[in-house]
């Protein structure tokens, strides 16, 4: 079950970053309904799909989220190479 959980929010982050929110609609139905006609003898009960959609809708979140990630943080190039643009010219 950690396993689907763990690719259920690495799944959601890959959505979240490159998609709008309008494909969670589709793909939560599509889980809903894989987990309802899988053909395991012990088939997940209602619990272990709720789980597997919550953890797809976090990881969207966690993806929107590292979207907007580079906003925040520092100009790091100027810290790791202040002179970059000096270096790239060819001296003559």
């Amino acid at each position: 079950m950690g396993i689907l959980v763990i690719g259920g929010i690495l799944i959601g982050s890959i959505l979240g970053r490159f998609f709008k929110v309008l494909i969670l609609v589709p793909v939560c139905g599509a889980v809903i309904f894989l987990m309802a006609v899988s053909p395991v003898p012990f088939a997940p009960g209602l619990l272990a799909t709720l789980l597997l959609v919550v953890s797809l809708q976090l990881g969207y979140l966690a993806g929107v989220a590292s979207r907007s990630l580079p906003a925040f943080l520092p100009n790091t190039r100027k810290a790791w190479a202040p002179n970059a643009s000096r270096a790239s010219r060819p001296t003559i």
